[in-house]
């Protein structure tokens, strides 16, 4: 994933995911179920988890493999990694958590029966390479199964945000270069890489959810989370304290008619992608 991701993950940002690690997994937990669905781990097989993070989605697919099962979840930021192996304490599931760059790290050949991730592919500076030594990783045959964000369009948890913090700034700053969480929204050209890559059969299914921005909690919570990750981080990092109040005031002013009692609700779209290693070629 390169320097600057591995940079970002394992600085500022890895800590506040790893700090608000539960309340990122309750916003985030609709997508889990259609994740595992197409994954179809059964016991007894071994799962790479890519980009792990705090570890949810390594414990649901140790669950589903069992006790002759192997689970490996893999991500780059120490932080996150620290609170899945806290998680992990006392826990008879066949798992481990590795500090890798699945881009780029040797895995032994055709060790794993299905590689899976929610959210932790978007970051890599070559896709192609990346995808084609998870391949590598995977039994031919094998299964690719990843949650990925649909266009940003579709997604109202980002776009009610940026509208809120954009309308309470003079200038908005660039985005940062290969930081793009949205760049699998064109499945045409996702389908392509992939088969580039050494994967087959590869579909895209949409689902559509409701979450909780930031998770369950209050209008306040949710304008915290607001302006301290993603794109409000990015425009309001460097912004005077009378922006920063006028960002807050629009955003507590978008969320209050979407709390529903137990969080600020907002529409969200992905594409549960799957796909199958390529047989080799003779």
């Amino acid at each position: 994933m390169g320097e600057q991701q591995m940079m970002r993950w394992n600085g500022e940002d890895g800590r506040r995911w790893a700090s608000a690690a539960d309340r990122r997994d309750e916003m985030l937990g609709p997508f889990l179920p259609p994740l595992l669905e197409a994954a179809a781990a059964v016991p007894g097989e071994s799962v790479l988890d890519i980009g792990c993070g705090c570890g949810v989605t390594s414990f649901a697919a140790a669950a589903a493999v069992g006790a002759t099962g192997r689970v490996v979840g893999a991500d780059l930021s120490e932080p996150m990694l620290a609170v899945a192996a806290e998680r992990a304490t006392g826990s008879d599931l066949p798992l481990e958590f590795v500090r890798t760059d699945v881009a780029t790290h040797t895995f032994d050949e055709a060790a794993f029966d299905v590689a899976i991730s929610r959210f932790g592919v978007m970051f890599f500076d070559e896709p192609t390479a990346a995808f084609a030594n998870i391949a590598r990783a995977v039994k031919p045959g094998g299964r690719l199964a990843m949650a990925v964000w649909q266009p940003i369009a579709d997604n109202e948890w980002l776009t009610v945000v940026r509208d809120a913090v954009l309308g309470s700034v003079e200038a908005v700053p660039d985005q940062p270069e290969g930081n793009d969480p949205f760049v699998f929204g064109d499945t045409e050209w996702l389908a392509s890489m992939l088969t580039d890559s050494g994967w087959c059969d590869v579909a895209c299914t949409g689902v559509t959810s409701s979450l909780h921005y930031g998770g369950p909690g209050t209008v306040a919570d949710a304008v915290d989370m607001a302006v301290t990750s993603g794109v409000g981080k990015v425009v309001l990092g460097d912004a005077d304290d009378a922006t920063t109040a006028r960002a807050r005031e629009a955003l507590a002013a978008a969320f209050a008619p979407r709390h529903d009692g137990t969080g600020v609700a907002l529409d969200a779209a992905v594409w549960i992608v799957t796909a199958r290693r390529a047989p080799a070629r003779t």
